[in-house]
């Protein structure tokens, strides 16, 4: 899968833009503020519905201009090609091929991206909430229905958090039954496929964290669910999952919210048999998380049988020579782009090269 074409207008701070990268490896470079990641956030949007960068699509909006739009021309094995048109202003708009779509489900996988940023160097120390997104992102794309059930949960658990607030029904576990039942069938649903995802993603890592790390650290991962004993089937989850907030009824009323929940969920690293988080380098944390990014374009080649479009911004100036060379050697087939102010010094020459200024993009 590659992007074709990218069309801008008045998105950021692009008034109007053509860009046609190649099928191999692409970079932008620029100076800061020039709109190299504006470029990514375009083509992220494409792929997500939403930006990586702010949860207001205002903000995407050309300074002065009322509306945007951005499409995207996408090659793939699988489907042909196909266009994705997204326009912004006061309601948001989502097209495929012309034809607009009713649910962001409809769009997951339509354009399958993996994104490296320094913010995804901090996947290891960062808070859990960051590997919940890294699941979640990655399993949406290959799956419409766990998007859907991901759309699910959080309305069941505002709802339920909203009863454990309410003073007049602090002790009728009755009323709160219902919302339980929402949350547990989509969160059986979500807890079964992560658990899935990560040990299918077991073996991959290590082999790349052994490559990164020119075989001295060992990286090992895992599913931390909130509810122990998973159990091997959906079924069994859902019912564990509601004999778990049956038993925390009363501590979630004191606590004033649900505290067992895909919303509790974390992944476990250790590297050479210790706490990743606690016990390793910054090299190594950052390896570990490079990692993971990297087994996430092995996933979905191997589930999907075609390689996402992968987009690093700026991650070059934090990593050191031997981890960008790693990291490239490892794309394999995928269409990349980059952004870097300077144009890196390694590499086999093989990189289209664009420049990026005040908004204009040149070859």
């Amino acid at each position: 899968m590659y992007v074709k074409a990218l069309a801008l207008c008045d998105f950021r701070n692009y008034e109007q833009l053509t860009f046609i990268p190649s099928e191999g490896q692409n970079i932008l470079c620029g100076e800061n503020a020039q709109g190299k990641t504006n470029l990514l956030e375009a083509i992220h949007l494409c792929a997500f519905g939403r930006s990586q960068r702010t949860a207001h699509d205002d903000e995407m909006i050309r300074h002065g201009a009322q509306s945007a739009v951005v499409k995207v021309r996408v090659c793939s094995e699988s489907a042909g090609e196909h266009t994705i048109s997204i326009f912004l202003g006061e309601q948001k708009q989502i097209e495929i091929d012309g034809d607009r779509i009713k649910r962001l489900a409809d769009l997951m996988g339509s354009l399958k991206v993996v994104m490296f940023s320094p913010e995804s160097l901090s996947l290891v120390k960062g808070a859990p909430q960051e590997r919940r997104r890294f699941m979640d992102m990655c399993i949406s794309q290959l799956s419409k229905q766990y998007f859907f059930r991901l759309q699910q949960d959080p309305s069941a658990l505002r709802q339920r958090n909203a009863l454990l607030k309410d003073p007049g029904i602090i002790r009728q576990y009755d009323y709160v039954r219902m919302w339980d039942e929402q949350l547990c069938m989509a969160g059986a649903y979500i807890m079964a496929a992560r658990d899935r995802f990560l040990q299918r993603l077991t073996k991959s890592v290590s082999a790349i964290h052994e490559k990164l790390s020119n075989g001295a650290d060992e990286l090992v991962i895992g599913y931390v669910p909130s509810i122990k004993n998973l159990g091997s089937s959906i079924d069994e989850i859902r019912e564990r999952f509601a004999k778990r907030l049956s038993e925390s009824f009363e501590d979630d009323v004191r606590r004033g919210s649900t505290g067992v929940g895909i919303h509790k969920d974390d992944i476990f690293m250790q590297i050479n048999g210790q706490d990743a988080r606690s016990f390793s380098s910054q090299g190594q944390q950052r390896s570990a998380a490079l990692s993971l990014r990297l087994s996430e374009i092995e996933f979905i080649h191997e589930v999907s049988d075609e390689y996402p479009v992968v987009l690093l911004d700026d991650v070059f100036s934090e990593l050191d020579e031997g981890r960008c060379k790693a990291l490239l050697s490892c794309m394999g087939e995928c269409q990349c782009i980059f952004t870097s102010a300077q144009l890196p010094d390694f590499g086999d020459g093989q990189m289209s090269v664009f420049r990026c200024e005040n908004g204009h993009i040149t070859q």
